[in-house]
């Protein structure tokens, strides 16, 4: 019996390529998103340029505000919302 050992390569993503990622994945302008959650232009371009990188709070922050502008642009509830009941006539019909 042969054992086979399979090597994944972990790449570890900064906190810019995860934003990018999410920000691309949602159909969002991570320059929008930034600037709504406070964030410089000018921060972003330092991030983009490597001269300085962003604290985990500002990179949730950052995907906070990604996640409630992709959740607007299709028009679902932000995550934060509570479910909301079903309207009369609008539930599954059994």
């Amino acid at each position: 019996m042969q054992i086979c050992i399979i090597v994944v390569r972990m790449q570890l993503l900064s906190y810019l390529d995860q934003l990018q990622y999410e920000a691309r994945k949602a159909g969002v302008d991570l320059d929008e998103a930034c600037a709504k959650a406070g964030i410089a232009s000018t921060t972003l371009q330092r991030w983009r340029k490597g001269e300085v990188t962003p604290r985990h709070a500002t990179a949730q922050a950052v995907l906070a505000k990604i996640r409630e502008m992709a959740a607007a642009r299709v028009g679902q509830p932000k995550i934060t919302d509570p479910p909301r009941e079903a309207e009369p006539g609008q539930g599954c019909a059994a």
